[in-house]
């Protein structure tokens, strides 16, 4: 089977940007793991050239290699050539899914599920009934097969997901007005994490930000995207510029660092003036408070040890390394430590923890050794998947640390007005 002709060229120029150094190689996690050249960003691009070429057939071995591709980015990061890994490998993913002749139905149930808050909001509700009714043990594998089809989400759920609350569509300042912010609040978290963005809402108020949350606002899109699906990536992109438009706040926030990579992509995925336009007021949480809301925030002091897990969105993409230890320094008394080997992926990647559980897991293990041997109290992590993931490893191992986001931390020690 020979690659579909759409974006060949482009894929090609990106790939043929690589002098093949190999300084990316001891970033990657896969190669690390396997030591086989093949399992490598170098490789990986070479394969993909020779593919572009028809001179190797799309076949099972081809896409074991592609598939086991954490995109983590972590080689774009290094590498001195600038090469555009993370276009080629999501490039590749879209030739590769409009081949498939039988699509993988779990993780198209998971695109689908997630691509329409109707069904994701069903779903947890269904899952929270079960855990209420004390039958979710019972029902467990069955949610699994009928609900996402995905083996191992079960581990990653909390024990107990919570009621959704609706948001008001407009919390004003407290004091002063200095602005206007919306407030993007995901897929994932707005169903298991509303926590974290009820304290993004306190947070921005009380820095003077009259915060609105659109109603018709979907997912970003990330997970589809990078599982090659642009017409529904696409689509929930268009969904969120339209519900974005109508409010004229001067800057989009998001609390998870995938998804506002993602969201911060729009302009270029898109090429559109609103999509352009949308992307360039993105921002991430603790990055536009430390611009502009923490000088008017009064914080209590914790004596505390608090080790910081770096999302790969947040170090590679966004180049955010130092935002989440910055933005901690603002609680008197507290002590944050990087998380060991904060430059490797923790292994969640988006959907690679389900449909590549071995090495995800290998990787995360990684991470819990190292927050056990800190002898932290809390993790904060600014990305849901990663913290998502974590979380449900030290549930396993019975290690009893807190994995929060930062500002839920420093919203726990604001002195509210």
């Amino acid at each position: 089977m020979s690659i579909h002709p759409d974006n060949r060229a482009d894929l090609l120029e990106i790939s043929d940007q690589c002098v093949m150094c190999g300084i990316c190689a001891p970033h990657c996690p896969t190669y690390l793991k396997y030591r086989n050249e093949a399992e490598s960003p170098r490789g990986r691009i070479a394969l993909i050239q020779a593919l572009l070429h028809n001179k190797i057939p799309l076949d099972e071995k081809l896409k074991q290699h592609l598939d086991s591709c954490l995109n983590c980015q972590a080689c774009e990061a290094s590498c001195p050539s600038g090469v555009k890994y993370g276009e080629l490998i999501d490039g590749i993913r879209v030739q590769q899914r409009a081949q498939e002749q039988q699509p993988n139905r779990a993780k198209e149930k998971l695109l689908e599920i997630t691509a329409s808050n109707k069904k994701l909001r069903n779903s947890a509700k269904l899952i929270r009934l079960a855990q209420l009714s004390g039958t979710y043990k019972l029902l467990s594998k069955g949610i699994e097969r009928f609900i996402v089809e995905q083996p191992h989400i079960n581990e990653l759920l909390p024990e107990r997901i919570s009621a959704r609350q609706n948001w008001a569509e407009q919390y004003p300042a407290i004091g002063d007005e200095q602005g206007h912010v919306s407030l993007f609040t995901g897929c994932i978290a707005d169903i298991i994490d509303q926590g974290t963005l009820q304290d993004a809402i306190t947070l921005l108020t009380h820095s003077g930000f009259r915060v609105t949350i659109p109603p018709h606002q979907a997912c970003c899109g990330a997970l589809h995207h990078h599982a090659g699906d642009t017409t529904r990536s696409h689509s929930l992109a268009e969904a969120n510029i339209d519900a974005f438009s109508d409010n004229n706040a001067e800057h989009i926030i998001h609390c998870a660092t995938g998804c506002g990579a993602h969201l911060m992509a729009y302009g270029q995925q898109l090429t559109t003036p609103k999509a352009e336009a949308f992307a360039l007021k993105v921002d991430e949480i603790s990055h536009f408070l430390l611009k502009y809301g923490v000088q008017k925030l009064s914080i209590k002091p914790l004596t505390e040890v608090v080790s910081i897990h770096l999302p790969c969105t947040q170090r590679n993409v966004l180049k955010q390394s130092t935002t989440p230890f910055d933005l901690l320094k603002l609680i008197p008394g507290l002590t944050t430590k990087p998380l060991a080997d904060n430059n490797f992926c923790c292994g969640a990647a988006g959907s690679y923890m389900l449909e590549q559980p071995q090495m995800a897991q290998q990787l995360r293990q990684q991470k819990v050794d190292a927050l056990q041997q800190s002898q932290a109290g809390i993790l904060v992590s600014s990305n849901i998947g990663c913290a998502m993931y974590i979380a449900a490893g030290l549930r396993q191992q019975g290690q009893a640390v807190e994995v929060i986001h930062p500002i839920s931390l420093l919203a726990r020690q604001l002195k509210k007005r």
